[in-house]
C-alpha cells in the first residue's frame, strides 16, 4: 500500500501563481472592507492527512489565508488560501515514507489552493468552499492525482452548556477519486493552570473519519485515498496557543487511532494501530484595507490534515 500513499501526497509548488491571480480578482473587495492576510508556518514531526500518514519525518507547511469580510448584513466572510509541504532534507533511509523517494530535498511534495465563504450563525457557522490539489509532474503523478474538490463545514455552539463544541465536515472529490470523505468532531476549551496566577486554554478534541467511496477502487478506473471504506481513524489531539507580540505559536499534539490499512501504515514496512505526531504553528496577520467591518472567523480546509488544507 506504500505505492498508493506516495502517489496520494505529491502535489507542486504552482500555489503561488494560482494564489496570486485569485488575490488579484479580490483587490476591489479588499479596498471597500477590511481585510486580513494571515502567514502561518508549521513545523510538524510527521505530514498526516486525514489520518494517513504521507512523511514520517519532519515536514515545514507555510500557508497564506487573505480573509475578506463581506457586507455587514451578511456575515459572510470570503477566504482565499494556498498551503504547501515541504520535505527539507534527503528521506531515503529503509524506513522513511515519503513521496520524494530518495529525491533530493527540499521539495514541495503537497499543495492545495481553496476559496470557501463562512457564514456566521450565532457562536457556530457554515462553510462551502472549492479546493484544487495539485501534484508535480513526476512519473504520471500529475495525469493521475490532479484534482478537485468541493466541501461543507458546519459547527454549532456549546452543548447543552457543556462547553462541547460539534463539528461536521463532507468533503466530496468531483474529478480523480469521485468520492465522499466525511469528518465529525468534539472539541471543549479547557484551562490549565500555568504557575500560580495564570491559566492556558487549551482545546481538546476527538475526531472520526469516514470513506464513502475513496476507498481502492478494485476496477482501476480511479484513484483512491484509502485502502477501504467506512471509518478511517479517530484522532485525539490537544492544541494551544501563546501571543508573543504580533506572533501567535500554537503546539499541538495527536493521537491517531488507524482503522483503514493505510491510517495505520507509518513506514513502508511498519503498521501501527496508534501513531503520535506533534508540531507547533507560528502565525502572523496583518489587515488589508480602509473600511473597518464586521467579520467572523474564517475556518481553513487544510489541515491539521490536518493536518487538513
Amino acid at each position: 500500500m506504500s505505492d498508493l500513499v506516495t502517489a496520494r501526497v505529491a502535489r507542486p509548488l504552482s500555489t503561488t501563481i494560482v494564489l496570486a491571480a485569485a488575490a488579484s480578482l479580490a483587490l476591489p473587495l479588499v479596498a471597500r472592507a477590511q481585510a486580513t492576510i494571515t502567514t502561518d508556518l508549521g513545523l510538524n514531526s510527521a505530514f498526516v492527512w486525514r489520518g494517513v500518514t504521507s512523511t514520517n519525518r519532519f515536514v515545514l507547511e507555510p500557508d497564506v489565508l487573505i480573509a475578506i469580510p463581506l457586507p455587514r448584513a451578511t456575515r459572510t466572510t470570503l477566504t482565499l488560501g494556498g498551503w504547501t509541504n515541504i520535505e527539507p532534507a534527503k528521506y531515503d533511509g529503509p524506513h522513511d515514507l515519503s513521496p520524494l523517494a530518495g529525491n533530493p530535498g527540499p521539495a514541495a511534495t503537497s499543495s492545495q489552493v481553496w476559496a470557501e465563504a463562512r457564514r456566521a450563525m450565532g457562536d457556530g457557522g457554515v462553510t462551502v468552499g472549492f479546493t484544487r490539489y495539485l501534484y508535480p509532474n513526476v512519473g504520471d503523478l500529475r495525469e493521475l492525482y490532479n484534482t478537485n474538490e468541493v466541501y461543507a463545514i458546519a459547527s454549532a455552539p456549546r452543548l447543552f452548556g457543556l462547553g462541547v463544541a460539534p463539528t461536521v465536515s463532507a468533503y466530496y472529490d468531483v474529478q480523480k477519486v469521485q468520492g465522499a470523505y466525511v469528518e465529525g468532531s468534539l472539541s471543549r476549551d479547557v484551562g490549565v493552570s500555568v504557575g500560580h496566577h495564570r491559566r492556558q486554554a487549551v482545546t481538546f478534541s476527538t475526531t472520526v473519519g469516514y470513506s464513502a467511496g475513496q476507498g481502492t477502487d478494485v476496477t482501476g478506473a480511479q484513484s483512491a485515498y484509502f485502502a477501504t471504506d467506512g471509518v478511517t481513524h479517530v484522532d485525539v489531539g490537544a492544541r494551544t496557543a501563546l501571543v508573543l507580540g504580533a506572533l501567535t505559536v500554537a503546539p499541538t499534539a495527536h493521537v491517531v487511532f488507524g482503522r483503514d490499512e493505510l491510517a495505520r501504515l507509518t513506514a513502508p514496512d511498519r503498521l501501527r494501530s496508534a501513531k503520535v505526531w506533534i508540531g507547533t504553528t507560528l502565525s502572523w496577520g496583518h489587515a488589508l484595507g480602509h473600511a473597518a467591518s464586521e467579520s467572523s472567523s474564517a475556518e481553513s480546509a487544510s489541515t491539521e490534515s490536518a493536518s487538513t488544507p
